[in-house]
């Protein structure tokens, strides 16, 4: 029975009042109404597919499910993530919280971290004037030390505890926070990787070398220095110079490269000095062309070597990234680049180590990962701040390095074997190859750590255990309480249902389902709140009965004693009137569809040989809900029932958007006789009229004979006489004023054909021209108010000749024939005329009277002009010039180099500023021709937010535009369409000024917001990496 439907519902438990008079209802009645009957439904492995809403008794598929079918489930009581999980397994690589944008110094750390002769001499440093002195004897207590006395006070102590952490943490992660904090570091802000790589080497050599001990005041430059010449040759003498320096990284260039060999041949390969860049010779003793190239010297055990995929640029101060694939070896053979004195071909021979990643399409985003060789097992890992990935195999595998977000596409180049290629890398560590007789550098021993370090190790480790088993025991905590939450459900369900017993409550479905469903707190689930389901009598209604559910007394009262609520629903909350009103209804329902049929057939059969009765069309489409209405006002037990209206059903072709109204009530006129309008109304057989009377008794009854009413016919010769006067008055007018909505036949300015105009108010015309258009259904205007177009100075406030003017379409201009008509036909409070200047030809064109008054004329126009480059949404045309049109534009211009009035003789299509001087109102619809696209824009956009919305239409790049207005090149591209005076639904000429490019660096720049694209970048000034 789960699956019934509700018809099946209401016919089981309504069916018995079609038998039954409403005063005859009983307590049975009432039962079988509020489904107290049917049968119960209880939870279990039940069939059930889903909840019997309609029935109070079935209590199946509301949340049970999880608790009696699944049994207990132990895992989702836990609440918390297993603290387990951040334990560090025994022999694993430990990964770096990333604070917010710090993946980049997370990145380096690991590299410096897995080359075990920095993390050795990193362990050798000791700090100076510290609470345990500089050389604290073997039975010192460090537990009288507090965790402040051991924090560290610098950037290396913070390292090197960072490096223990790393090695002997009991953790899976690292937090960093402390370390960044030193260097003073803002953790939201990304940096340049390449830059922090080399100062923060820079600053450890600086704090490393006041070091006594030799490894570790010597490492940064033992382990990354190396050593070239630039030399430079005189090509006059061939005198040669030659000038050391040292190197940390190799700088190489990646542009127009796609392998390393290239990028290091470029480095190494000789550059001419010449013209303005010749060199002083010496030997000249002038300024001579000259080459000059770099020779490699000595290489250092380990080679960083920089791909400059960050490059800057000039006009914005800003770093772009080029995404270009280089492939690179995995044994990197540097003989053919040194230049060897006395060194073995061997030491040359280098082994990749690591490979930093950026990935992200420019500079200013994306993410840092690292790739590195642990020496430890032989195995590549993935460092990806807190996530450690083992790469499978004892080789690298760079794996997919296309980056959904990065729109640049570049093909991957094919590589051999041994060798990688990638478009990200942008660090390659390299070290030198051991010999066989070396041994490698073991990692540090715990017994190596200086004797604080362990200390503060070890504390780190105890404060982790106690986290971890306090999460543990909280778990453990999580579970019980979920074992008696489990067991008091199983218990309370079993209990829910009020089978045969005479005492029962209704409570909520969705409060039950909000009980099951809280596994946790019972505390959050909400009083059960009946209020919004009584009827007003206070009482359960019955057409919300599907919303509740019949449960035992006994569960009623421990719900209401631990939750609150109310009021409770019991047995004595069953509504008679509610049940009493809703079997009217349903009697009258039954009713209505018996008679919706004889009606209906009486209405298609014949009326021929019948006295009828006249009734209205529109009561004849809604009886039916005139009925119910008529019953409701009648009978206040079915006033009070809400259910009734929902089980409304109207007859074929009935409007539900009509107001309702008495019944036959449109037949009837105002003197309660017959209705002339014969439309309303039609003849129906004196059956159907009975039927129909037995719900309305004192509904308007006409017959077929009666006459409509005399007072009304009167009326109606009178009306029909005013319309007959109207249509001989607008057949005057047109007689009179042929053209007056003719536009080809108004006045024209700049025509010779005239010498006064008058100016009227355009909405006396429009109404004039509306009444002789419809003069049976419109009114005519009765005066000429003229004063609108004037000032409180009675000045005019339009100038008639300008139609740049707002004004412009708050008059017209008439003939002066026609205003000669007019004025005899309607008063006229001001006559405003227009004349033709023809003798002054230095003034002005025209003249008014009165005249315009420049006073109020200049203020209207600076209002007017105050909001007109202030709009939102609004459209503007884009025309993208042809070949034809730019060679067409060049030739203008050169004319008009040497002819000045070249302009004066072109001809040109009417503008919209002409059409009362052609005498013709044109239509504000834009019109649009072939190759024109429109943009919508803001007053507040930019003209570089304008053409970049134009790249998208055109698929032309912002810097090949340039956009023209009425002849005007809109500039600069930081300035608003405001002040570069663009109105809405302009018209712009789009001029491409070169080929289209493919330069990603340019897009990148062009789609840049402004107040990236100029601001220089700020660097590491102010951190304790420039100190």
């Amino acid at each position: 029975m789960a699956g019934a439907s509700k018809q099946r519902w209401d016919r089981d438990c309504w069916e018995w009042v079609y038998g039954v008079a409403p005063e005859d209802i009983n307590s049975h009645h009432m039962d079988l109404a509020y489904g107290i009957l049917r049968p119960s439904c209880i939870g279990g492995k039940s069939k059930h597919r889903r909840n019997c809403a309609n029935n109070p008794n079935c209590l199946v598929r509301l949340g049970e499910a999880n608790w009696l079918e699944n049994g207990f489930q132990e895992e989702e009581w836990y609440g918390i993530d297993d603290p387990t999980e951040e334990v560090r397994e025994k022999g694993s690589c430990i990964g770096l919280k990333n604070l917010g944008a710090t993946c980049y110094i997370n990145t380096f750390l690991q590299v410096w971290y897995h080359s075990m002769k920095i993390r050795r001499a990193v362990f050798k440093w000791t700090p100076r004037n510290q609470p345990w002195g500089d050389n604290p004897a073997d039975d010192f207590d460090w537990s009288s030390l507090s965790d402040s006395d051991l924090e560290p006070s610098c950037v290396c102590s913070h390292l090197q505890l960072l490096f223990a952490l790393l090695q002997f943490s009991e953790r899976s992660y690292i937090d960093p926070s402390s370390f960044v904090q030193s260097l003073g570091l803002d953790a939201a802000q990304q940096q340049d990787a390449q830059e922090f790589g080399k100062l923060f080497l820079s600053l450890l050599e600086g704090k490393f070398s006041h070091h006594a001990d030799f490894d570790t005041s010597t490492i940064i430059p033992r382990q990354f220095c190396g050593q070239y010449t630039y030399v430079t040759r005189c090509l006059s003498c061939g005198t040669m110079s030659k000038t050391p320096a040292s190197f940390y990284e190799l700088d190489l260039s990646i542009k127009m490269h796609k392998t390393l060999d290239s990028c290091i041949m470029e480095f190494l390969k000789e550059e001419k000095l010449e013209n303005n860049n010749q060199y002083h010779c010496g030997h000249c003793n002038k300024k001579c062309d000259a080459v000059r190239q770099i020779q490699i010297n000595r290489v250092p055990p380990i080679l960083n070597i920089q791909l400059l995929r960050f490059v800057y640029c000039m006009q914005t101060g800003n770093k772009q990234k080029l995404n270009t694939f280089i492939s690179f070896p995995e044994v990197l053979d540097l003989a053919p680049y040194v230049n060897i004195n006395g060194c073995e071909s061997q030491d040359l021979i280098y082994e990749l180590k690591a490979v930093l990643i950026h990935r992200g399409p420019s500079a200013n985003s994306g993410h840092y990962v690292a790739h590195i060789y642990d020496q430890t097992d032989g195995n590549w890992y993935k460092f990806n701040d807190e996530e450690i990935q083992q790469i499978k195999g004892k080789s690298l595998k760079l794996g997919l390095e296309e980056d959904p977000l990065d729109p640049s596409k570049g093909k991957k180049a094919k590589v051999t074997k041994g060798s990688h290629s990638s478009k990200n890398a942008y660090m390659l560590v390299y070290h030198q190859r051991q010999c066989n007789e070396e041994a490698p550098v073991a990692e540090p021993t715990w017994e190596s750590l200086p004797r604080y370090l362990q200390e503060m190790v070890n504390r780190d480790n105890n404060r982790f255990r106690g986290w971890t088993d306090e999460l543990v025991e909280m778990r453990r905590s999580n579970v019980e309480a979920g074992k008696r939450r489990h067991d008091q459900v199983v218990d309370t369900y079993s209990k829910l249902p009020a089978g045969q017993d005479p005492s029962y409550d209704f409570i909520q479905t969705a409060w039950i389902k909000e009980w099951l469903d809280s596994r946790h707190k019972t505390s959050d689930i909400p009083a059960p709140d009946n209020k919004d389901f009584l009827c007003p009598h206070e009482r359960l209604d019955p057409g919300k009965l599907h919303l509740f559910k019949r449960i035992s007394k006994t569960m009623a009262e421990h719900i209401y004693k631990d939750f609150n609520g109310g009021p409770r629903l019991t047995q004595k909350g069953l509504c008679r009137a509610c049940v009493r009103a809703q079997a009217v209804s349903m009697r009258l329902q039954s009713s209505l569809q018996e008679d919706s049929k004889h009606i209906t057939q009486g209405l298609k059969s014949s009326q021929e040989g019948m006295d009828g009765y006249w009734v209205g069309k529109r009561s004849l489409r809604c009886w039916k809900r005139l009925a119910q209405s008529h019953a409701q006002e009648s009978d206040p037990a079915v006033e009070v029932n809400e259910t009734s209206q929902s089980q409304d059903s109207t007859s074929k072709g009935e409007s539900n958007g009509e107001d309702l109204m008495a019944f036959n009530l449109e037949v009837q006129c105002p003197h309660g006789n017959l209705s002339t309008d014969t439309s309303k109304r039609r003849i129906v057989s004196p059956v159907v009229w009975v039927r129909l009377r037995k719900y309305f008794p004192s509904s308007p009854e006409f017959s077929e004979n009666i006459s409509p009413c005399a007072l009304c016919q009167g009326l109606d010769t009178a009306r029909q006489e005013e319309m007959d006067l109207n249509y001989a008055r607008a057949s005057i007018l047109k007689d009179a004023l042929p053209f007056i909505d003719i536009p080809r036949r108004r006045p024209v300015l700049n025509s010779q054909d005239w010498n006064e105009l008058i100016v009227v108010n355009h909405y006396f015309i429009a109404a004039l021209q509306n009444f002789m258009k419809h003069p049976t259904t419109s009114t005519a205007p009765t005066t000429i108010e003229n004063c609108v177009l004037l000032c409180e100075h009675e000045g005019l406030l339009v100038e008639p000749w300008n139609s740049n003017d707002p004004n412009s379409l708050n008059f017209s201009l008439l003939w002066f024939n026609e205003w000669e008509f007019l004025k005899d036909q309607f008063p006229v409070d001001y006559t405003i005329r227009l004349f033709q200047n023809t003798e002054d030809t230095s003034g002005p064109r025209y003249d008014t009277q009165p005249k315009v008054c420049d006073q109020c004329f200049s203020i209207i126009q600076e209002s007017l002009q105050s909001v007109k480059y202030v709009y939102n949404g609004a459209k503007l045309y884009i025309r993208k010039l042809t070949q034809d049109d730019l060679e067409a534009e060049a030739m203008r211009e050169s004319k008009l180099e040497t002819d000045p009035d070249y302009y004066e003789h072109i001809i040109k299509k009417p503008k919209v500023e002409d059409s009362l001087l052609d005498g013709q109102r044109r239509s504000s619809r834009h019109r649009r021709v072939r190759g024109e696209k429109e943009v919508v824009v803001s007053s507040s956009n930019t003209l570089k937010e304008l053409k970049i919305k134009v790249m998208h239409s055109f698929s032309v790049p912002p810097f090949d535009q340039t956009l023209v207005l009425d002849g005007r090149v809109l500039a600069p591209d930081n300035a608003t369409l405001a002040v570069l005076q663009v109105e809405p639904e302009s018209i712009l000429s789009l001029r491409v000024d070169s080929n289209l490019t493919e330069d990603a660096l340019k897009l990148q720049n062009m789609m840049m917001p402004d107040n990236e694209n100029h601001a220089p970048e700020s660097g590491f000034k102010g951190t304790g990496l420039m100190s």
